[in-house]
């Protein structure tokens, strides 16, 4: 069978995709370090207070920031010394006759146009899944589990029409996902909190529940 063709994909459709997915990448690299830092994991000075760890780096990110602020002031130039202009020569006033009366006009009412809504928003973590692989509207919530190193994706009722193969397809390439992010363990619910999947507890790869959809 001849190969056929592969389908377009815009440069800029890429592009855009890459982006987004990067700056979920930044954000959930910074909600890391906070967790990190609020957590005392972070490395500080042997004389700093136990009792103090998650004060450290606030305190020398504040002390950085008013540096650079003073330095700033520091650098910008004094303002121009104000000059007096001489004063200008009198000028002959010559009156002018009354213009005559403007008649009025009836009040114009402008009417704002409504503002738009605001843009959807999109939840980082659960962006970098929807990458085209699965169907579109099957993945509903991704929620990570910091205590319990976990995370949980919310699947849809579309998840049951999918063939087995495809359904254990999809929820290892989903765990392979979830460890690169740094998690242990990935979590499949259904829309009513229903457990439908998780990491195997002995080995590797995902054991998924109920084969079929609950009635």
């Amino acid at each position: 069978m001849p190969n056929l063709p592969a389908p377009y994909v815009s440069p800029w459709k890429e592009l855009a995709r890459n982006l987004r997915a990067l700056w979920a990448d930044l954000g959930l690299r910074g909600q890391e370090l906070w967790r990190r830092n609020r957590e005392g994991d972070l490395s500080v000075p042997g004389f700093w207070p136990n009792n103090l760890l998650p004060w450290f780096w606030p305190a020398v990110l504040a002390l950085v920031l008013a540096a650079l602020v003073s330095a700033g002031v520091l650098l910008m130039p004094p303002p121009p010394e104000a000059v007096n202009p001489s004063p200008p020569p009198p000028v002959a006033i010559r009156e002018l006759p009354a213009p005559d009366p403007i008649p009025e006009e009836e009040p114009v009412v402008i009417i704002p146009e409504p503002e738009p809504p605001p843009p959807l928003r999109i939840d980082p973590l659960l962006e970098l899944f929807l990458d085209g692989s699965a169907p579109e509207d099957l993945l509903l919530a991704a929620q990570p589990d910091g205590v319990n190193n976990r995370l949980e994706l919310r699947l849809a009722e579309s998840w049951w029409d999918l063939p087995e193969a495809r359904r254990q397809e999809l929820a290892m390439e989903w765990q392979a996902r979830c460890a690169d992010l740094g998690y242990g363990e990935l979590r499949l619910l259904a829309r009513d909190d229903q457990l439908i999947g998780r990491s195997a507890r002995v080995g590797s790869g995902m054991i998924l529940f109920n084969n079929v959809a609950p009635a």
